[in-house]
């Protein structure tokens, strides 16, 4: 991997990251009565953070190789 690719990979790593703490957060400030209209909205949010952590730890598990 060279320099721009590892910089790159870098950068998406932080936005992820601070979107997911982002994610969370809201998330983390909603009523009972926002709960029902946001739930789909949440459940995708959920599965987007779970599919990036885990496509991350592959790409670290290669970069390692």
């Amino acid at each position: 991997m060279n320099n721009t690719d590892f910089s790159e990979f870098k950068y998406q790593r932080q936005l992820a990251s601070q979107l997911r703490t982002t994610l969370i957060h809201l998330l983390s400030l909603q009523t009972p009565k926002d709960q029902d209209a946001l739930a789909p909205w949440s459940q995708k949010a959920a599965d987007l953070i779970h599919k990036y952590s885990e496509e991350s730890e592959n790409q670290e598990a290669n970069q390692d190789n």
